[in-house]
């Protein structure tokens, strides 16, 4: 019989691989898969522990394509009867978004069916994928998968990367770049980030804009500095650092000093920063706007903590 896309067909739990999903037995020697992120409508810390192999349950039919059949076991797309339920956790004292007799409302997850549904800045759930020593894949939704380099895991040193992250793990994160025609993404799951009032995007970037950040890096050629609230490096040219000659960097400038700059070129096609820290440029700056942008700097430091 022809499966077709919003069909309710009964489906026997095959496997359970974590990280991935259920495979499901249709009849007829015909397999379906339901995605990890499909399995339920709220964000669930062992959504392959709801079904057991060999269990059955309503399936709903989300996309034929030759052999493969996506399936869908979301209340949303069955019904709420036919719905497989997660269980609610008993909240913790001071818990936010409690339900009835102290259990914790679990989190909403959209079904996401394209990178282009997502955009810079978000912020989203998701189950770890896979796993290496350079980091790992948050599956998103059923053929959406966000890659997070090592450095955006954490914000502290993690030594064990695949015993901190393993396959199936529930994550939030932010989303740091979109490339919807590749389907592309990244994210990142460092706290600082993810609960960052507000994070600066490079197509928020203009030339002749003041910025405030952290010095990276010194080489011989300038200082890189990383700007607040941003994951975005941009260079100072030493020619840029002070009309007068510098000879040694390391002199003047420390890693994690604090600076003010300003955006010199943008270069939109490799997303590079030239910046300038002379004091001419900083001519004019109301000490009003810089004493606001301090008082912000603190806030955002007390959040981090």
């Amino acid at each position: 019989e022809e499966l077709k896309v919003g069909a309710l067909v009964p489906g026997k739990v095959q496997r359970a691989m974590p990280g991935v999903g259920y495979l499901m037995q249709l009849g007829a020697g015909r397999m379906g898969r339901v995605s990890v992120c499909d399995v339920a409508d709220n964000a669930t810390e062992n959504p392959l522990g709801l079904l057991a192999v060999g269990q059955l349950a309503v399936c709903c039919v989300v996309a034929v394509e030759g052999d493969r059949v996506d399936l869908s076991l979301r209340p949303s797309r069955v019904g709420s009867a036919a719905a497989v339920t997660p269980k609610k956790k008993k909240g913790k004292t001071g818990a936010k978004d409690k339900g009835k007799e102290g259990e914790e409302e679990l989190a909403v997850m959209p079904e996401v069916e394209g990178a282009d549904q997502l955009s810079a800045g978000q912020i989203v759930s998701g189950y770890v994928k896979s796993v290496s020593s350079a980091g790992c894949f948050v599956q998103l939704g059923r053929s959406v998968a966000a890659r997070v380099i090592l450095s955006q895991l954490s914000d502290r040193y993690v030594k064990d990367v695949k015993g901190a992250y393993p396959p199936g793990k529930l994550v939030t994160g932010r989303v740091l770049s979109v490339d919807a025609k590749r389907g592309l993404v990244d994210m990142s799951l460092k706290r600082s980030v993810v609960l960052a009032t507000k994070r600066v995007l490079f197509s928020e970037l203009e030339v002749g804009q003041i910025i405030k950040g952290k010095v990276k890096s010194l080489q011989s050629f300038g200082v890189f500095v990383t700007l607040k609230n941003s994951d975005i490096s941009g260079l100072c040219h030493i020619s840029e650092v002070s009309p007068d000659y510098v000879k040694d960097l390391a002199k003047v400038y420390s890693i994690g000093d604090a600076v003010k700059a300003k955006i010199l070129r943008l270069d939109q096609t490799k997303k590079t920063v030239s910046l300038g820290m002379k004091p001419e440029y900083f001519e004019g700056v109301e000490e009003m706007e810089e004493d606001e942008e301090d008082e912000e700097d603190e806030e955002d430091e007390e959040m981090e903590v």
